[in-house]
């Protein structure tokens, strides 16, 4: 399935250190969802994604690499007539940080640290 895509890159320096933003938006174009009994739903979803990286100039020379991901899926459901029945909404957000120590680069080993934190998730149905 195609994703649309739209980024926004702003890159900032502060003393001692320098940071890159990235923002992107992917939405999925309209879908349908057949079920069993005839019942059919029409929806998509919209993700919004901002990273940033600093790079800390110390004598550890580190990397941190924060992430923040805000979900929005909904469809809307009709019987096999054609009547509404009701409408679902999932709305999330969760954040990544990753903090990079030497050495530098590859994937993430022991000696880095790695934290994921989900909140804010709720499913909505209106029916």
């Amino acid at each position: 399935m195609p994703l649309l895509a739209a980024a926004l890159l702003v890159p900032a320096t502060m003393a001692h250190a320098e940071a890159t933003v990235e923002r992107f938006e992917f939405t999925t174009p309209v879908t349908d969802f057949q079920y069993s009994d005839g019942s059919y739903g029409v929806g998509g979803a919209t993700e919004r994604f901002a990273a940033s990286g600093l790079n800390v100039a110390s004598t550890l020379d580190a990397l941190t690499s924060v992430s923040t991901f805000v979900h929005v899926d909904s469809i809307t459901v009709y019987d096999a007539n054609g009547q509404l029945i009701g409408t679902q909404t999932l709305r999330a957000v969760h954040h990544g940080t990753v903090r990079d120590l030497p050495p530098l680069g590859g994937p993430p080993g022991d000696e880095d640290v790695v934290r994921v934190e989900f909140e804010h998730a709720r499913l909505t149905c209106d029916v």
